[in-house]
């Protein structure tokens, strides 16, 4: 596969998924073009030796720059990279004075090879193919949360600003290339989400007529009214317990929020069990999000209004917090 470009990188992302032993399709020369594109991916600088032998990228980190050669070894499985390989690699690293050398290889290491980089591990790094094919996987999941978060956003622009976006010229300003699977996320935007908005705040009670899905569009369209930015309205469906991520600056610190919208009757309350998932969902993304909302048309249970206020990770609105959004809405938008 020649992967001259990034659409066939990411393509081929999802062909290692399917098939992991496509990455036996790769040329020498392609191996060292997929790995630069993953570790471009996650956003370090990448650029190629002056031979085309090696890979070299500079890895940027918080706590500073870190200078890494990587070198890629096309080998089939019953090839396994020897001592020699890992020596002539330290050797490198030590004359051109890197911090760490890395092997990734479509094979396995010997044994030798192992103790070798055991003793030096602190300067060497050895990937083999299976961490090779977790480090595809795990830059196919980071893709797709990009393309993802890309995809609710453009569900969420202004009103009567865009009929239609082009992924491709959604993709320029990082050269990203949006999958099939959420390019077909992006839809025409039309005026459905301030008519409800509209509506609730002409008459709370018209929330009880919409479906589960209006309810979250409604939710979205009203946190962005009250203050929140960054708002995105996750998917119908495989929205991982979140239907609204929504940010706010509260006493100078930046907070992201995750909304649980619940379109529930009038007497069905929610449970203990459900606050307790979303709960699990904020911990789960504790480096992504800071409080868990529950909203919902009904009420809470005795249970669950007692982990609201012992959990600070925790809030929930129900049907008298929402019209008090509602109320602060209209006093914005006089």
């Amino acid at each position: 596969m020649a992967m001259e470009n990034r659409t066939e990188f990411v393509s081929f992302l999802d062909v290692l998924a399917r098939d992991p032993s496509a990455i036996d399709s790769l040329s020498a020369r392609g191996l060292e073009i997929f790995v630069a594109h993953m570790l471009a991916s996650q956003g370090h600088e990448v650029t190629f030796g002056s031979k085309g032998a090696d890979l070299s990228a500079v890895l940027h980190i918080p706590l500073g720059t870190i200078n890494t050669i990587v070198t890629c070894k096309k080998r089939s499985r019953d090839r396994p990279i020897g001592v020699s390989d890992v020596r002539m690699l330290y050797g490198m690293a030590q004359a051109k004075r890197v911090t760490v050398a890395a092997l990734i290889t479509t094979s396995n290491f010997s044994r030798g090879a192992l103790e070798f980089a055991q003793v030096h591990g602190a300067q060497l790094h050895l990937v083999d193919r299976e961490a090779l094919l977790r480090m595809a996987l795990q830059t196919r999941e980071q893709q797709n949360e990009k393309a993802q978060s890309i995809a609710f956003a453009l569900t969420h622009l202004p009103l009567n600003t865009v009929e239609r976006i082009d992924a491709a010229r959604l993709a320029e300003p990082e050269k990203l290339i949006l999958p099939d699977e959420f390019a077909r996320r992006i839809q025409s935007v039309d005026g459905l989400p301030l008519a409800l908005l509209k509506a609730a705040s002409a008459d709370p009670r018209t929330m009880h007529g919409l479906s589960p899905r209006q309810f979250e569009v409604f939710v979205a369209e009203l946190v962005d009214h009250i203050g929140f930015s960054d708002v995105v309205l996750t998917p119908r469906s495989c929205d991982g317990g979140k239907d609204v991520i929504a940010s706010k600056i509260i006493h100078g610190i930046p907070l992201t929020f995750y909304f649980e919208c619940k379109k529930y009757a009038e007497g069905n309350k929610v449970q203990l069990e459900t606050l307790r998932a979303l709960l699990g969902v904020v911990a789960h993304d504790s480096r992504k999000a800071n409080i868990g909302v529950l909203v919902t048309t009904s009420t809470f249970t005795a249970g669950s209004r007692e982990l609201i206020l012992s959990e600070c990770r925790l809030d929930g609105k129900d049907y008298a917090g929402i019209t008090d959004w509602i109320s602060d809405f209209r006093r914005r938008y006089k």
